[in-house]
């Protein structure tokens, strides 16, 4: 088999990227959309919408606790992408976002693919603060101790102090590719996955490097570190488990039936993570053998699964929800259907606060499911008088 060259497989990645993105674009506008993101915290769904909408919902009745731009999105256009009003002076729609939202105390950090790391004001919602760098940030931010990490499209790792607004390193530490995945990060080290193939550990004081490792991939997703491993998928198709000590590969799977981008699902001993290809496995960290046969869904799965009472809650970009059980290695249809199709891809992670599960679809909308009920839709922003 012709194994592609670096640039034509970057060429390749970008093409996917498109195509996965979001599924469609506002009419009459050269602007690139986003996924719509959200992340749960204290009662709120913070959610960025594919418009690059921010905006704060109550996760029980979907009410509006206040959205950035202040004012309201006017009628749809295109393919159900609503149009932004015209903002007051200084404030814009954020541009594409793929990556998480991050929560902290007093601010809502959000990395867009404008080239701006945003912080919102938790409370409000208005702009706080925006740092540039030179490309777009495609993955979130993880925030440890006081200090922002992430990576860019322009090679770069950054750490910025969110105190002073300044770089906690002498420099941002530079890989060969872009970065596209969030880092994870502990007391001692950051560790970071690039598209040049390499997953790499920093010193989390100083930026320097420790180890790389070449996986012999490109690494588009976040990289994630879970009892002294560091877990990383590949568009080789394959989980690679790295030492997070030495750098050491420990073990990978076989190639598997499509590109590993989303982050894993780690269990007790167990992963579970999903592929392009639309199939859900599960394998013990320690035995390294599968769990159970692999699990096909309908559609892709760009994102990882999110733990929902003992299940497994994956979204896929036909618009689907499938709960997973672990145990048993079989997959149950939660929502889906013409009404749910029709809402768009769903290419981030589900979230799951008590139990509801919120996802996110590629048209902008936000939607809540009540697993118990027969109709699961629970509520849906925008709601239906908007549309």
């Amino acid at each position: 088999m012709r194994i592609l060259k670096r640039r034509g497989l970057l060429a390749l990645l970008f093409v996917v990227l498109a195509t996965v993105l979001a599924g469609c674009m506002p009419r009459g506008t050269g602007a690139r959309a986003g996924w719509t993101v959200l992340t749960a915290n204290d009662g709120r769904i913070y959610a960025v919408l594919a418009t690059g909408e921010a905006l704060a919902l109550d996760a029980e009745s979907g009410e509006v606790a206040w959205r950035y731009p202040l004012q309201p999105p006017a009628a749809p256009v295109g393919c159900g992408l609503p149009r932004q009003a015209e903002p007051e002076v200084g404030e814009a729609p954020l541009g594409a976002v793929y990556g998480r939202v991050t929560v902290l105390e007093n601010e809502v950090l959000i990395g867009s693919f404008d080239g701006n790391l945003y912080a919102l004001d938790r409370e409000t919602g208005r702009l706080s603060w925006m740092y540039p760098v030179s490309e777009g940030v495609v993955g979130g931010a993880t925030v440890f101790e006081g200090v922002a990490y992430f990576g860019a499209a322009d090679h770069n790792v950054y750490a910025l102090d969110l105190e002073t607004l300044e770089m906690a390193w002498d420099a941002p530490f530079p890989t060969q590719e872009r970065i596209w995945g969030a880092p994870a990060v502990n007391e001692e080290r950051v560790y970071i996955g690039s598209m040049d193939q390499s997953v790499y550990a920093l010193d989390r004081q100083t930026g320097e490097q420790i180890w790389s490792l070449s996986i012999g991939a490109a690494i588009p997703g976040d990289v994630m570190v879970v009892n002294g491993m560091v877990l990383v998928g590949g568009v080789d198709s394959r989980l690679h488990v790295v030492d997070a000590d030495t750098g050491e590969l420990l073990w990978q799977t076989e190639r598997l039936d499509g590109w590993i981008w989303g982050q894993p699902l780690v269990v007790d001993d167990n992963v579970y993570f999903g592929s392009l290809n639309g199939t859900v496995y599960g394998y013990g960290l320690e035995t390294q053998q599968r769990l159970w046969s692999p699990i096909s869904v309908l559609g892709s799965l760009r994102a990882g699964p999110t733990l929902y009472d003992g299940q497994a809650a994956v979204g896929t970009n036909e618009g689907r929800v499938y709960l997973i059980d672990l145990e048993a290695g079989q997959a149950e249809l939660l929502y889906g259907g013409p009404a749910a199709e029709q809402r768009g891809a769903l290419l981030s992670a589900p979230v799951v606060v008590d139990n509801l599960i919120y996802v996110g679809s590629a048209t902008g909308s936000v939607v809540a499911l009540d697993p118990t009920m027969r109709i699961p839709e629970l509520w849906v922003y925008p709601p239906a008088e908007d549309n």
